[in-house]
Order: C-alpha cells, then sequence, then structure tokens
C-alpha cells in the first residue's frame, strides 16, 4: 500500500497495512524499547521522534540538519532500490548504485554534506 505512491507526501509515510506497521513500525522501537528497560516518558520521545523522521522522510521537503529525502524519494520512485535509512547496507549490497549515479544523488550530497547551499560554477 505505501509503495503506490512514487512522489511521496507527508501523510504516505503512515499509509501502509496494519500488519506492515506492526512488523515495520511497532515492534522494532518497541523491542528497543524493552531491551532497554526505557521509562513510558522516554518511550514517548522514541516513538515520537520515529514518527517525526517518518513524516519528514516522506515530505520532500530538505530541512537544515536532517537527512535528504533525496534517498527515500528515489525509493518510491524505482521501487527496488535504496531500501536502508542511512545508505549503508544499501551500498555495501549495491541497491545504491543507480541512486549514486543520478541528478538526485548530486541533489542529496549537497544538501545532505553543505547544508542546503549550492555552490554557484
Amino acid at each position: 500500500m505505501h509503495h503506490k505512491f512514487t512522489a511521496p507526501f507527508a501523510a504516505v509515510g503512515q499509509y501502509q497495512h496494519p500488519i506492515e506497521y506492526i512488523l515495520c513500525d511497532l515492534v522494532p522501537p518497541s523491542v528497543g524499547i524493552y531491551l532497554t528497560r526505557s521509562s513510558i516518558a522516554i518511550a514517548s520521545v522514541v516513538i515520537t521522534c520515529i514518527t517525526i523522521s517518518t513524516i519528514f522522510e516522506h515530505s520532500g521537503l530538505h530541512f537544515p540538519l536532517l537527512l535528504s529525502p533525496e534517498v527515500h524519494d528515489y525509493h518510491h520512485a524505482k521501487s527496488n532500490e535504496c531500501y536502508g535509512t542511512n545508505g549503508l547496507l544499501d551500498y555495501l549490497n549495491g541497491t545504491s548504485d543507480n541512486f549514486q549515479k543520478s541528478e538526485r544523488f548530486v541533489k542529496h550530497r549537497i544538501l545532505f554534506f553543505e547544508n542546503g547551499c549550492k555552490k554557484s560554477k
């Protein structure tokens, strides 16, 4: 359901099948919260941060000091590339090779590493 949208917007981040929501969005943070025996306050902050991050990642907007949404936008456009959040496993498995050759990667690198300031040529 979630990947029906090839050009995501903020609400798409939460649009998913209930089973996907449970397995991908509830279980991983819950396990971490349980293993670290976090308080309800810390658990609330963690869940809130994850939700806000998901919304930003699907917004298509570039915010200073946050990861660029270009990788995830590319993932939605292609559906079979750029699976990861930080890019390390995609790099190791070669699932980001086409993204790294695309114009989106140039925009991603500029925005991420230079805080949104494009260099003039």
